[in-house]
């Protein structure tokens, strides 16, 4: 199934379709696991530190999903996810997850002597806005600007785009 969703022709157009809207939890968890082991396999990924925490209801049903933690790339580039899937019961029963809470922070991590420099963020996590940005930051400050979802990375090509990033400055 991971296979016909992330191609080798066109991994990341082949999910947008899906991206942001509800998928079958089970499918999502296939999907995600599948995709950084394809960039862990392009070397692009060096360690995947996420997991999911599942919060359950007062009546014991699982109402939120949390994916949380950093993933080590090449070239120094550390990245903090902190995503929350809102959960819902299919047609078919099945449990379906969607987002609506993103968090992707890349950085340059620190080496002896120089400090950590970061990258690039992608958040909805303003307690005053719940509107989507992108942090850009250079030598003259951090740049910030409103993204539509349709705009949101998928996390595999937030991954990229960090890599690129450092791999090749403008």
């Amino acid at each position: 199934m991971a296979d016909r969703l992330f191609g080798a022709q066109e991994p990341e157009e082949s999910v947008r379709a899906w991206t942001h809207d509800w998928i079958s939890y089970e499918q999502y968890q296939v999907v995600h696991v599948s995709h950084l082991r394809r960039l862990q396999d392009e070397g692009l990924v060096l360690r995947d530190g996420l997991s999911f925490y599942e919060s359950v209801d007062g009546s014991g049903k699982l109402a939120l999903v949390t994916i949380r933690g950093r993933v080590a790339c090449c070239d120094d580039v550390a990245i903090r996810v902190d995503k929350k899937l809102k959960v819902r019961r299919g047609q078919s029963n099945r449990l379906e997850v969607v987002t609506n809470s993103y968090q992707y922070h890349a950085w340059v991590r620190q080496r002896l002597g120089t400090p950590r420099r970061d990258l690039i963020r992608y958040d909805n996590s303003r307690a005053h806005d719940s509107r989507l940005h992108r942090h850009v930051f250079t030598r003259r400050g951090e740049q910030v600007e409103p993204v539509t979802l349709a705009e949101m990375p998928t996390l595999g090509e937030f991954i990229r785009q960090a890599v690129k990033m450092v791999s090749n400055p403008k």
